[in-house]
């Protein structure tokens, strides 16, 4: 089994976050830096992120659209000449369909309209990551979905029983638990395995742009359709479509889902031709649809057609065998990818993760083992007392006593806390406040701070 094929978000990613709002900063900050344990770099000017751009490299950007002086959509274009390869989350209170497909064709990777959930917004991002490292399908472990949890194990032995079955599937769980990478293991072991798997996230989206992704548009089915464009259900025809957040989808999405799941038919945004495709869905939730049936937010007959094989992942607190099992997993992988040696968790530290609560489950742990790597001693017995600083204080730059919800933690007393707080280690302070290592020796310049001999590494 391969090692590295459990999950596919990097957790060692550097995020920039641009927005004005300051609250919202904190938010995004706290959900993706203490909770995730991403390297979260947070900018209120917009004009400071156009600078900062030529000076670090980032893994994702996450840019509020309407910013005084410098928009999200000129920061999107400078992204794109500047850093190629990494991913654009944009983010908005003012959603159109119109617009959002705009910026998907200007180079976005992803639209988020406010307000947003934490977990949406984690959910997001560990699918932008995803699928911008994402190796090919036919590439991957015959066995995607590790797990030595007997509940767990019996979730996976029905899904494979289910995958030799065109049969729709939900999957229930928390955020984090691995629902697309249990849906992708059931494409991978149906007959559809040669076939595409789409992806297709109703959370914190437009109604119109998610009927639009679903089904496709044809030109001048509103303003700014260009041209035909085929939807994903198109696109998945012959193989899978994953329906991530289906307890998200509006009402009348839901209605016409139902018509692709019971025709096997489809009609395009602005054309009133009847299509069909070939495909098997796959739905998931973190959301009580039971409950939502009751509000009536929620169709009981689109439900009694996605639930005909019902598959329940349980939360990592619940699996201390998982833990055991991962925890050896990702941090052999994250040595590896060093060079270094894994360190060794013996008893003692294992019994500290079993007990941990892991709200942001199997991503969580991921998260941890990429940081404990980074500042325990390779190859030798964790200590216990790092063990408990990391998880209670999961952000590292927290357990240093720094500001990482904005510009501040760059401030002379921070950086001179960061040095300290890693022993003079020039690497590991530069991480610690989530910038580059020559950015890190600017900021010492600037503020005529001398590392020593003993400091450099």
């Amino acid at each position: 089994m391969s090692a590295d094929s459990y999950f596919v978000s990097p957790p060692s990613t550097r995020i920039l976050v641009v927005d004005d709002n300051t609250d919202l900063l904190a938010t995004i900050a706290s959900a993706l830096g203490k909770v995730e344990g991403y390297d979260v770099e947070v900018l209120g000017d917009p004009q400071v992120a156009l600078r900062h751009l030529s000076e670090a490299p980032f893994g994702l950007f996450l840019l509020d659209i309407r910013m005084p002086e410098v928009d999200g959509i000129s920061l999107l274009r400078h992204c794109r000449r500047l850093q190629p390869k990494a991913p654009v989350i944009l983010m908005t209170a003012y959603a159109t369909v119109e617009q959002a497909v705009d910026l998907m064709r200007l180079g976005a990777d992803y639209y988020l309209s406010k307000p947003f959930s934490p977990d949406s917004l984690r959910d997001v991002v560990a699918r932008v990551l995803g699928a911008s490292q994402r190796t090919a399908l036919p590439s991957l472990s015959p066995r995607v979905f590790l797990t030595g949890d007997p509940a767990t194990q019996g979730t996976l032995a029905l899904a494979e029983a289910a995958a030799g079955t065109d049969a729709p599937v939900l999957i229930q769980g928390e955020s984090g638990t691995g629902k697309e990478l249990l849906a992708r293991h059931i494409h991978l072991h149906s007959r559809r395995s040669s076939g595409p798997i789409e992806v297709v996230n109703s959370a914190a989206m437009p109604e119109a742009l998610v009927e639009a992704m679903l089904f496709g548009f044809e030109k001048d089915a509103f303003t700014g359709a260009s041209g035909p464009m085929p939807g994903r259900i198109e696109a998945a025809s012959g193989g899978t479509l994953f329906m991530d957040e289906a307890g998200d989808m509006s009402l009348p999405v839901q209605a016409r889902v139902l018509r692709a799941l019971q025709d096997k038919t489809f009609q395009r945004l602005g054309d009133s031709t009847v299509r069909s495709a070939d495909v098997r869905y796959v739905f998931a939730t973190n959301r009580n649809l039971g409950r939502m049936i009751a509000e009536r937010s929620f169709r009981e007959d689109l439900y009694y057609r996605i639930g005909v094989v019902e598959l329940t992942i349980p939360p990592l607190r619940h699996r201390p065998a998982d833990v055991e099992l991962l925890t050896g997993i990702f941090l052999s992988r994250f040595a590896a990818e060093s060079h270094s040696r894994p360190p060794v968790v013996d008893g003692a530290a294992m019994e500290v993760l079993r007990r941990e609560p892991w709200p942001g489950n199997v991503r969580q742990l991921e998260n941890f083992c990429q940081r404990v790597t980074i500042f325990a001693p390779a190859g030798e017995t964790l200590p216990p007392e790092l063990v408990h600083s990391l998880l209670a204080n999961y952000s590292i730059g927290a357990k240093a006593g720094l500001i990482t919800t904005g510009p501040p933690h760059h401030s002379r007393e921070n950086i001179v806390r960061a040095l300290a707080s890693t022993n003079g280690n020039v690497t590991k302070a530069a991480a610690l406040l989530g910038i580059s290592r020559p950015t890190f020796y600017s900021k010492l310049k600037k503020f005529g701070i001398e590392p020593g001999p003993d400091r450099a590494d």
